[in-house]
Order: structure tokens, then sequence, then C-alpha cells
């Protein structure tokens, strides 16, 4: 942080001298967000992964348990994963426990855990359900088609293409993620709104709507509007 402030004239000089300093302002808004740093126990199961592995029943205990863990970590002032890994989570979810003996022996469960917050696990696996709708489970993840991963391979080209063009590392316009969301959302997608849009967005569109086309000329990648 003390760096930063040395380094924030010399980097907001190179940002004007190119124009891009509007670039930052939908970025900036977003991170003013309030609701961005609000992390509601009740929703704390959504930052897991592997949930879709579960059984129903399995589920909702994850569920119980990613709500204990952030109550638990917020009252404390402590990172969640000081309180429980996922992992051990979802192998308690898993297993159920009775005991602190069966607790100690699952996989990723220290004793210093078990010590301080085993019989609060404990006494959550031996809830029994109250009735209440669980929310809607994460389903697993189709593996894509070998075609639609071409699409993807011919989209981060065209990123790549735009980003050369403008010198701008790939990675801050557009991930992998956020490519295959300008696929199924594109209302939505990152990379289709705001200072992105206009750098590599446009094009993204133009291609998937079949106006444009990539091609070699001259040993070079282009993009071309159809003929």
């Amino acid at each position: 942080m003390i760096h930063l402030a040395a380094l924030y004239p010399k980097i907001r000089e190179q940002l004007d001298r190119l124009g891009r300093c509007s670039w930052l302002a939908d970025d900036f808004a977003a991170l003013e967000n309030p609701g961005l740093y609000v992390n509601r126990p009740e929703d704390a199961w959504e930052r897991i992964g592997g949930l879709e592995r579960l059984k129903p029943d399995q589920f909702a205990l994850a569920v119980r348990l990613a709500a204990w863990r952030e109550n638990t970590a917020q009252q404390n002032d402590l990172p969640r994963n000081w309180i429980l890994r996922d992992e051990a989570l979802l192998e308690i979810a898993l297993r159920k426990p009775r005991t602190r003996d069966a607790l100690q022996a699952l996989r990723g469960i220290d004793s210093r855990a078990v010590q301080r917050y085993g019989d609060a696990v404990i006494a959550l696996v031996q809830t029994p359900d109250d009735g209440r709708a669980a929310p809607p489970q994460p389903r697993r993840v189709q593996r894509r088609s070998a075609q639609t991963e071409a699409v993807l391979d011919a989209m981060s080209a065209l990123v790549r293409l735009r980003c050369i063009e403008h010198t701008i590392n790939p990675a801050v316009v557009a991930s992998r993620r956020d490519l295959e969301e300008a696929l199924e959302s594109p209302d939505s997608a990152k990379v289709l709104q705001g200072w992105r849009r206009a750098l590599a967005g446009n094009d993204i569109r133009a291609f998937l709507e079949e106006k444009a086309i990539l091609r070699m000329r001259g040993g070079e990648l282009t993009l071309n509007g159809r003929d």
C-alpha cells in the first residue's frame, strides 16, 4: 500500500496520455456499491464449490454449516477458512459425524477445529430439518462440446487481437469465464459492458451474430465484416 501512493501519479499520467481514465469509471462505480461487501450468512453457501455433488439432505446440511461458519467468522473477526475450510465443510456434509472422534477422523479436520468448534458442528449435524425450503442446489456443470470450446477459442483470439492493438493485458479485458458468460448471458456479460464493450465487446457480438469473421491476411489475424 505504501508503494501504491507513489505509483498512482505515474499511472494516472499514463492513463491520461492514453485517454483511458474514463475506462475506470464503470469499474470504480461497481466497487463503490456497498452491497458488494455485505456477506450474508444465509448466502455463504454460494461461495463453496462442489455442492452439486451432494445429495439433497447433505446439501441442506452444507447450507447450515456455511451460515454458521460465516456468522462465527464475522463475530470473531476471522477469515472463514480459519474456522473451517471448504473441503472440511463438504466432508462433514458428506459423512455427518455425530461424535468428536468421528469428526476428528474426517479428512481436513485438525484437532484445534474440533476443540474449538466440535460441539457446534455436531449440533448442526444432529439438527433435524426445520421444514424451510432449501435454496436451489447447484447443478453439475455439463461438459462443453468441442464446437463450443472452438467458439470460445476464437473469441479469446479476438480479445487478444484487440489487446495487442491497444497494448493492454487480455486478462484485464476478459477471462475465459467472461467469454462463456458472453455466450450464455450476453445482456449481463462484463466483456459486453462499458469500456470493454468499446474495446472488444462490440467485435465479439458482431462475430457471434455472424456479422464479422476472423481471417488471416498477410500472415496476421484480422476481423472483417462479412462480404
